[in-house]
């Protein structure tokens, strides 16, 4: 299967495997996600998010 193929694939992965662009690439978008939940964090439906999550009892979900 494609999955299992695509599975295999990345845990064979290794850091040096990779191009300098594509580390670059992949820094550049961590970053670029990280400063947009840390700019959305007081937006209605961050808190909206937040409300909920207490909201629920603890314990495991599937």
């Amino acid at each position: 299967m494609i999955a299992d193929d695509l599975g295999s694939w990345a845990a064979a992965l290794r850091f040096e495997d990779l191009s300098e662009h594509a580390t670059h690439t992949v820094r550049q978008r961590l970053v670029d996600t990280l400063g947009c939940g840390l700019g959305a964090c007081h937006a209605e439906p961050s808190r909206a998010a937040r409300r909920l999550a207490r909201a629920l009892p603890p314990g495991p979900y599937e």
